[in-house]
């Protein structure tokens, strides 16, 4: 009775997801055969509407995950970037799923060596942070009892999966290849050096040229100045000179100019003390060139009295 009113509830559910959606999923919990209790199952209805029926299926959870882990240990398996590096994959409680040494694969934490379960636990640890990390070991990949170069993994927990995904390369192999990296290093700073020694004698070469062209335009351009120079020089001397000259010449005209003023200046102060003089004696000769004249008029009237004098 319980599974029918079960089967109706979750028929109305589907038929409303087909409804209102025309397609969609849904989840719910089943019995599965030989299994006891209920587990998850995920379904999916579509509306076929030219014969107006709901179509749909279902599977459990669980055998998807199993696919979907199957899948991943198929792509696992088969990536690998050299002869030895290689993809690992254990699940939480340190059961290897994927190793490229087969027997490894299914073996539980419980049935591994001592050293095994070491390394194991090693990464079960490291993997357990948020960005995983890395771990150094000596693995034993194909012979347990021989230890082999120790290398370094890098491992992290996939949440969605429970899974510790790890993968990494052995010291040796490692050290090679920084030693032929420093190789390669040194050999590219070896051209580095030469190809900046080369461009070096280059730039220096072209700074001579430049610099001796430069020198040589400037001493060239130096001598035309100094020519110049020495021109208008003899030109300044000559000029200096017929300058010296042409200001004596001037100043003997002024002299001489001076002279002729101060000259005539003297004969101007002259006559004007002559004409004072002439001046000063102009009224006394007015005066007795009067009296002549009365003297001379009286004479000629026969009105002069004449009174003789010696002179001794």
């Amino acid at each position: 009775m319980w599974k029918i009113v079960k089967v109706t509830i979750l028929s109305k559910i589907l038929k409303k997801i087909a409804l209102s959606k025309k397609e969609g999923f849904s989840t719910w919990y089943w019995k599965k055969p030989k299994r006891e209790g209920n587990f998850k199952k995920i379904g999916y209805i579509k509306l076929f509407e030219p014969l107006d029926i709901y179509i749909g299926t279902a599977k459990y959870q669980e055998d998807i995950d199993k696919k979907i882990e199957k899948e991943i240990l198929k792509i696992i398996k088969i990536i690998k970037y050299d002869k030895d590096e290689y993809i690992f994959a254990l699940n939480n409680k340190g059961t290897t799923l994927s190793h490229i040494n087969k027997d490894f694969i299914g073996k539980k934490l419980s049935d591994a060596s001592n050293i095994e379960q070491a390394i194991i636990k090693n990464i079960l640890k490291t993997a357990k942070n948020k960005n995983g990390g890395f771990i150094e070991y000596t693995p034993t990949s194909y012979n347990l009892k021989t230890s082999i170069s120790k290398k370094i993994s890098y491992v992290k927990t996939i949440e969605k999966l429970n899974w510790i995904i790890g993968t990494g390369q052995y010291t040796t192999k490692l050290k090679n290849q920084i030693k032929l990296k420093k190789e390669e290093l040194k050999k590219e700073l070896t051209e580095a050096k030469k190809t900046i020694i080369l461009i070096s004698i280059v730039i220096s070469l072209m700074l001579i040229f430049t610099l001796t062209y430069l020198a040589n335009h400037l001493q060239k351009r130096f001598s035309e100045y100094e020519n110049e120079l020495t021109k208008k020089n003899k030109k300044l001397k000559l000029l200096n000179t017929n300058l010296e000259k042409e200001v004596k010449k001037q100043v003997f005209n002024i002299r001489k100019k001076d002279e002729i003023l101060n000259q005539q200046s003297k004969l101007a102060a002259m006559g004007e003390m002559i004409g004072n003089i002439a001046h000063q004696w102009r009224q006394p000769l007015s005066t007795i060139s009067t009296a002549a004249s009365g003297i001379k008029m009286q004479d000629e009237m026969g009105i002069l009295k004449k009174i003789w004098c010696t002179i001794l």
